[in-house]
């Protein structure tokens, strides 16, 4: 089903009965008039390394993504999250290992189980075009259903030559899997020209017919070690209206320019802070407010989804975290993704 963000007018009345017993009355209206753009059935979403994806790895005992995991299947059916993003900075990683078909077999059991479907992401540095053809493949032909799109690499620095190595690459994938579509280019909004990135990409494969939307990155509290030094300062700023100028300064920079040739765009990535979040901000009540408001936000002008980021225990802004018993629980931040 698919839902509309619906404007709501507040007003908020307040009555003094007694020092004991004030009152605060609201009375809410609803616009029905003006509808807002339709949210797609998996605006929900997460995003985690593609290291998670392997056995043993990651903190993990045996498989994180599998059918077995049931508390983590369970958590993402609880909150709603329909779409899985692998990837992140561990994609291009020489140290992290390529997944395997058992790896992907796994995988795949958990999409089903947990009814989502799977961005999965490719290498693309230094990458041997042949397994990831041979990987691509494998999962076209055994998991396409529960698969959205593919991705190639992550967060680039220099468009110029990212854009060369993934033409080649996805040209590679396309000789082997005709009907294959993908999404990036996935830069970071405050890095590296996220932005022109962006409207380079659109511009240079938008009408190629392979690109389902085009990702971007958002931490809007930027670098968590040097923006926000305590709890107080991090939590001010995930709720000050700072964040909704950066939101349309960021929007203003690419949407109208991707819109025009007819793409949609998603988050595959973000969370408030990067390096780890802010602690005693982005591991608090604050983080599932702000991440209330920034998924209202960014579906009120056109976001076709966002997949929040999920990496190593124990940082401050994921949403699934395992506590001292080894049992899978939410963050705050799941309250806001749960409303």
């Amino acid at each position: 089903m698919k839902l509309s963000v619906i404007p709501l007018v507040l007003v908020i009345t307040v009555t003094f009965a007694s020092a004991v017993h004030s009152q605060l009355p609201v009375t809410v209206s609803v616009n029905t008039s003006s509808p807002g753009n339709l949210i797609s059935d998996d605006f929900i979403g997460f995003s985690f390394e593609t290291r998670r994806v392997n056995h043993d790895s990651d903190g993990v005992a045996g498989y994180f993504f599998d059918s077995t995991n049931t508390q983590a299947v369970t958590l993402f059916r609880q909150l709603g999250v329909k779409s899985l993003r692998v990837g992140g900075g561990s994609v291009d990683d020489p140290e992290t290992p390529i997944p395997n078909s058992k790896d992907i077999d796994a995988l795949f059991r958990f999409a089903k189980a947990a009814d989502v479907k799977v961005i999965y992401s490719l290498r693309l540095k230094d990458a041997n075009a042949a397994q990831n053809v041979s990987l691509a493949k494998y999962i076209w032909d055994n998991y396409r259903s529960y698969l959205d799109c593919f991705t190639i690499g992550n967060e680039p620095k220099q468009y110029a030559a990212f854009s060369r190595q993934w033409k080649i690459m996805a040209d590679e994938v396309v000789k082997a899997i005709p009907e294959a579509r993908f999404c990036g280019p996935a830069p970071v909004s405050s890095m590296d020209g996220g932005a022109q990135q962006i409207r380079n990409f659109a511009s240079d494969f938008g009408k190629t017919g392979l690109i389902k939307f085009v990702t971007a990155h958002d931490y809007p509290g930027g670098n968590a070690l040097r923006n926000a030094t305590d709890g107080n300062s991090g939590r001010d700023q995930m709720l000050s209206g700072a964040w909704l100028e950066h939101y349309q300064g960021f929007y203003d920079q690419f949407v109208p320019a991707v819109s025009a040739l007819g793409l949609k765009y998603k988050y595959d990535e973000g969370s408030s802070f990067y390096k780890g979040g802010a602690k005693d901000a982005s591991d608090t009540f604050a983080a599932a407010l702000w991440c209330l408001d920034f998924m209202h936000w960014w579906a009120a002008h056109g976001c076709c989804g966002i997949n929040f980021h999920n990496n190593r225990w124990p940082m401050y802004n994921i949403t699934i975290c395992k506590d001292a018993a080894g049992n899978y629980q939410s963050r705050p931040q799941g309250y806001g993704i749960k409303a």
